[in-house]
């Protein structure tokens, strides 16, 4: 499986790292591993709508 890190992330979703991190201490992004003090995230992992709502996206 392909992983991408906290900051592609950011840049795929318009969200900050620091969410983007806490989602993660939270399991709320599937498929999700921690490798050393780093998040690895599923390179085809979606963003949760709830984040999205919050926003007013």
């Amino acid at each position: 499986m392909d992983y991408i890190s906290v900051k592609a992330a950011s840049e795929k979703w318009s969200i900050s790292e620091r969410r983007i991190q806490k989602l993660c201490e939270e399991n709320r992004i599937e498929g999700i591993e921690k490798f050393g003090r780093a998040w690895m995230i599923p390179k085809g992992a979606e963003k949760l709508k709830d984040v999205e709502l919050k926003r007013g996206k």
